[in-house]
């Protein structure tokens, strides 16, 4: 018989903004640290992010947009935290 595979999703985690500042002063566990016991027993963590994750500072070229929502690099820490991408055991 099969173990159950445990799956979380989420959907559109706004990883900017001020999260910059929360993972600059309290370290990547901290954004998520209210969710951990639901994340805690699941074999696989999934996330839509509602943003580009990047260093770069150069808007979008294209047509004008209502919003730019941009993450550094540092907010890939706080889902690797999480167990976002993790792999089933």
């Amino acid at each position: 018989m099969h173990k159950p595979l445990r799956l979380i999703l989420g959907g559109d985690p706004m990883a900017g903004r001020g999260v910059d500042q929360m993972i600059a002063a309290h370290g990547p566990q901290r954004p998520l640290a209210a969710l951990q016991p639901y994340l805690a027993g699941v074999d696989l963590v999934g996330v839509n992010l509602e943003c580009a994750i990047t260093a770069r500072n150069t808007r979008y070229a294209g047509p004008p947009k209502a919003f730019y929502f941009r993450a550094r690099p540092a907010a890939v820490e706080v889902l690797r935290h999480a167990g976002s991408g993790r792999e089933p055991a």
